[in-house]
């Protein structure tokens, strides 16, 4: 029996238990979402490699699959062990969000002299790959607005980007 928009579990027994059917939902369909919005008003991302390659590699290929899977368009930044250098590689990208990858180790002294001169260069937002706790509040003091972690959420993270890279939804 169907009573409204609830299913009725039981024969005639006064103690029937009802149950509110869970809703088709498909797990892709925010992804989705968040992918139409870039198709619309392209948002590009340069991962910035600051350090070595054995420091910034592992973080850039981590984000590379981690930004297109909200549909930005992903480019990478030859590398760098100068800040001034990785700024004018960020530069020559025309991107307007900046993620620098490198290792806990390098973000400490680089991550400050380098927000500024990402800023300078046309970032919009500057994101970090990682999210060192023992640095987190000075990192964001140094300018740092988002943090791409393994465990995190994805979707509000990326959202939250599109939103302050005004990509429109």
């Amino acid at each position: 029996h169907v009573v409204r928009d609830r299913l009725w579990l039981g024969l005639a027994s006064a103690a029937a238990e009802v149950v509110t059917p869970l809703q088709r939902a498909r797990l892709a369909a925010p992804f989705e979402v968040l992918r139409a919005a870039v198709r619309r008003t392209p948002g590009r991302v340069a991962l910035v490699a600051v350090g070595s390659a054995a420091q910034s590699r592992p973080r850039v290929e981590f984000c590379r699959a981690y930004f297109a899977v909200g549909g930005f368009s992903v480019l990478e930044t030859a590398g760098a062990l100068e800040v001034e250098v990785a700024a004018q590689q960020f530069a020559a990208t025309g991107a307007r969000a900046a993620v620098i990858c490198s290792a806990d180790t390098v973000y400490a002294e680089a991550v400050p002299r380098l927000v500024p001169l990402l800023r300078a260069a046309g970032a919009k937002v500057v994101v970090l790959a990682g999210r060192p706790k023992e640095q987190v509040d000075a990192l964001a003091a140094a300018g740092v607005e988002l943090f791409v972690q393994q465990g995190g959420d994805v979707l509000a993270l990326l959202g939250e980007l599109q939103r302050r890279m005004e990509v429109q939804s």
